[in-house]
């Protein structure tokens, strides 16, 4: 699977050249925008929806577990995790389910325990998703 390379900016900055950036705006909705300014909405049809991005940093638990939890319960057709500027997505990188009241990311693919991008303890991971 190809992977989104992109650099983080605040709302009204511009795209560095060559890459894409991903922002949020007032109204929550994350957004993506090329070098030459035009903004993607992240998720769309994701309207009513509100975002959350989550900074984590995994725990030995999680990764002898193979997944992590979030806090709350999330639109499982709007959650990606990033590593590194790299955009991981379900179902190649993790299956998303419900436990609880709570969304349950189990790491797959190359993401899993033995795969070619496997996640480590103590590695930062950015996860943006509706709620």
């Amino acid at each position: 699977m190809s992977r989104i390379r992109f650099t983080l900016i605040n709302t009204g900055a511009v795209a560095p050249s060559n890459e894409v950036a991903l922002y949020a705006k007032t109204d929550r909705q994350l957004y993506l925008m090329d070098q030459d300014g035009t903004e993607i909405p992240v998720g769309a049809g994701s309207a009513g929806k509100s975002f959350e991005t989550k900074i984590r940093f995994l725990t030995a638990l999680e990764i002898s577990n193979g997944y992590l939890d979030l806090t709350e319960k999330a639109s499982p057709k709007f959650i990606q995790v990033i590593r590194d500027r790299v955009v991981f997505m379900a179902p190649d990188d993790f299956i998303v389910s419900d436990v609880g009241n709570i969304t349950r990311l189990t790491f797959a693919g190359a993401t899993a325990s033995g795969g070619e991008e496997p996640f480590a303890e103590n590695e930062k991971i950015i996860i943006c998703y509706a709620k």
